[in-house]
């Protein structure tokens, strides 16, 4: 930040310049570049540019910077006005501004919550309909346009965040609709009111800094790569991720600050293996097996086997040589093995046994989702309530890891087709 530019801001009003040492201002910047994501402000009138700071600001966000510096009604005014223009030019990086919400957690943990300013807050990635059919035609004189539909009807909703720098933490959630094709958006998602299908949304080749792992429950895509770290690494079961997590990543200094009354802070093993499959499967949606550059575009199509430059048959990764598309089958075959996810299982209960920790701190009920479109989109309905294999105990596995395992081979088999099918770009 210009200092020049904020000894001109100050000079301006002396009453603000009183209030507001150097240290203020570059505070007061940080935090309005945390606040622009809330639903207040990222939903502002639709004829605002989401460029250009609005000349006023919305009543809990104004309440919360004059709690945050403890100043009168008016001065927050007027700081508002002094300083919007160079703190909505303020455009940190992803880890200058992990930094500074880790600076200033407190501030919204104690003000924001109450004034529904979360340490996060999630929303759709765009402000129009995403289906073309939806963009009404506006005709003139000279010409005839097309204009977007605006979404309208935001919702907002409390929601728990598990990332992996600051822990558990309580944020909100916002999703908006689309009245002419009865379409809801959600911060990773679109679903149809009749559908029961999730289209993700296609973001530069990036999975969403935040998975929604069940309904108003959030983990980090960073926690879903640790998780994964644990699970190949040191064979580490999803029960025991979410120990770990509960007792040993979530910051105990800020508990004292969090809101009694919210959602459970207390990550859940169906979140640890929903966050999993979920990243999986959105990171397999995006890797090419090639680099960006242009020239390699077309070896994308091509047969997988070393040497063999034939073409790649359509749904598959092999060209039609019996002998490759052989080998492609083993391939996935192997990762399905039935044998294998046993072996798997006994050699993670070797290393966590489930008496572990003998006062675990897991809650006592499941956040499966309920709703319709929720479960199909998941394939949580699948769970075998009666299956033979699941429950026959030979395996020698408890009850605890017997759910664990028929969660994870409902996902392998039948949820990959679910989740991945919705995956459009």
């Amino acid at each position: 930040m210009d200092f020049q530019h904020i000894c001109n801001a100050l000079e301006k009003r002396v009453d603000v310049a009183s209030c507001f040492s150097h240290t203020d201002v570059v505070r007061y910047i940080e935090i309005i570049a945390l606040l622009k994501p809330t639903p207040a402000l990222a939903y502002l009138a639709p004829s605002h540019l989401p460029s250009t700071p609005p000349e006023s600001l919305p009543a809990n966000v104004h309440e919360f910077l004059r709690a945050c510096f403890d100043i009168p009604d008016e001065t927050a005014k007027w700081a508002w006005e002094i300083f919007r223009h160079l703190a909505w030019a303020f455009n940190p990086g992803p880890e200058e501004q992990s930094a500074n919400r880790l600076k200033h957690i407190k501030l919204f943990l104690v003000h924001g919550i109450p004034l529904n300013i979360g340490v996060y807050s999630l929303s759709p990635p765009t402000r129009v309909c995403l289906d073309p059919d939806c963009c009404r035609v506006r005709q003139t004189r000279d010409s005839i346009d097309l204009v977007e539909r605006e979404l309208v009807e935001a919702k907002t909703h409390r929601i728990s965040v598990f990332t992996l720098d600051l822990g558990a933490v309580p944020g909100f959630s916002t999703s908006s609709y689309c009245r002419n094709c009865n379409t809801r958006y959600y911060p990773n998602y679109y679903v149809h009111s009749n559908a029961t299908t999730r289209t993700y949304y296609y973001n530069d080749n990036q999975v969403p800094e935040f998975i929604e792992s069940s309904k108003h429950f959030y983990v980090s895509a960073k926690l879903c790569e640790l998780f994964t770290n644990m699970m190949v690494s040191a064979w580490t079961s999803g029960t025991n991720c979410a120990r770990i997590y509960n007792t040993s990543i979530s910051q105990a200094a800020l508990k004292p600050l969090m809101p009694q009354e919210w959602t459970s802070l207390e990550i859940d093993v169906e979140d640890v293996f929903n966050g999993f499959f979920l990243n999986a499967l959105l990171l397999d949606h995006l890797r090419d097996k090639f680099c960006t550059d242009p020239k390699h575009h077309a070896l994308q199509s091509q047969c997988s086997i070393v040497d063999c430059t034939a073409e790649a048959s359509i749904g598959f990764r092999t060209c039609s040589d019996p002998d490759h598309r052989a080998m492609e089958l083993h391939h996935y075959q192997r990762g399905k093995a039935m044998f294998q996810l046993k072996e798997r299982l006994q050699r993670a209960k070797g290393f966590a046994p489930s008496n572990a920790f003998p006062n675990p701190t897991m809650p006592s009920t499941s956040r499966l989702p309920t709703s319709q479109d929720e479960i199909t989109a998941t394939g949580v309905n699948l769970l075998p309530d009666n299956s033979a294999e699941s429950n026959n105990g030979d395996d020698g596995s408890d009850g605890e890891e017997i759910e664990y395992t028929s969660l994870s081979r409902c996902f392998v088999k039948t949820s990959t087709t679910h989740v991945a099918n919705s995956l459009k770009g």
